[in-house]
């Protein structure tokens, strides 16, 4: 319901791996924003984020054994991987909630500890792309990015007699291209996200952060702007280290990424469902995980 910055990748990749280690074949389906191609693409390793979008990029990194599928229209997505040969026994859609031309089995509603539908409003207001009274349609909620107890956010009475789940963000040990850990505490970040917020507060508890370039998200970074950024680190370090996410990563380019050398390093993160086996429960009610 949001336009964007509640989490909605990281959860697919969360759920593309818990649905694998319970035995089901996973296939995911995305719009590709901002993509420069048109119709439904079979995502492989050769395609640029600027061929299929950052998000499926994204996912081809972090996931194996998973067929990605871009398409503007999803319902052509679906048609194309149940009349494949290698059909999934689950199909994830990142981004749905607005496309009324599906009926989803399972429909979930994702919003921020910090700032909850509720609490929000439609644009421009606020950042909501959709009315409150929409989200009855979801058969679960999702609180993202949860940093303790969540239950004085008041939900809505409608969620009294429906599943609600919590998620909270992990962040993993960065590491270079090469797998090799940061060697130093000095950091210059640049992030495009719709909320760099969290990434930024995890920076300077953790490290000696310089500064944040913050772009708007799913921007396609030019190479006079990263040159911006590396002289700034040369002239503000005395060992600069550039760190930014996966999801940016995933839109520089190899020559873009050859600009730093060694000193380019991706934080990595999880968000995992803290109600894991709960959530194993509706899935299999839900059909899910059925054999």
């Amino acid at each position: 319901m949001s336009f964007g910055g509640t989490g909605k990748s990281p959860l697919v990749i969360y759920l593309t791996k818990l649905l694998q280690s319970k035995g089901k074949t996973v296939a995911i389906v995305s719009r590709g924003y901002g993509r420069k191609t048109k119709g439904v693409v079979h995502c492989n390793a050769s395609h640029t984020a600027i061929e299929i979008g950052d998000e499926p990029k994204m996912y081809l990194s972090e996931l194996d054994n998973t067929q990605i599928v871009v398409a503007e229209r999803r319902k052509e997505g679906i048609s194309f991987l149940l009349q494949s040969d290698d059909k999934p026994d689950v199909i994830l859609l990142d981004d749905c909630f607005q496309h009324r031309y599906i009926t989803p089995s399972v429909l979930l509603l994702l919003t921020t500890e910090k700032k909850p539908y509720w609490k929000d409003f439609l644009v421009p207001a606020g950042y909501l792309r959709d009315i409150k009274s929409a989200a009855s349609r979801a058969d679960a909620l999702v609180i993202t990015k949860t940093t303790g107890d969540y239950s004085a956010l008041q939900k809505p009475k409608e969620w009294d007699s429906k599943h609600t789940f919590s998620s909270k963000i992990v962040y993993q040990t960065p590491v270079n291209e090469h797998g090799q850990e940061i060697g130093s505490n000095e950091v210059i970040s640049f992030t495009g996200l719709a909320n760099s917020a969290l990434f930024e507060k995890h920076l300077k508890e953790n490290y000696s952060l310089k500064k944040n370039f913050k772009f708007a998200d799913h921007h396609y970074f030019t190479d006079t702007e990263l040159e911006k950024i590396i002289q700034f680190g040369k002239g503000n370090s005395t060992q600069p280290n550039y760190m930014t996410t996966l999801k940016d990563f995933s839109r520089l380019s190899d020559s873009q990424r050859k600009l730093f050398g060694q000193n380019l390093f991706t934080i990595k993160i999880s968000t995992p469902i803290l109600e894991e086996k709960e959530l194993i429960r509706f899935l299999t009610n839900k059909n899910i995980l059925q054999d």
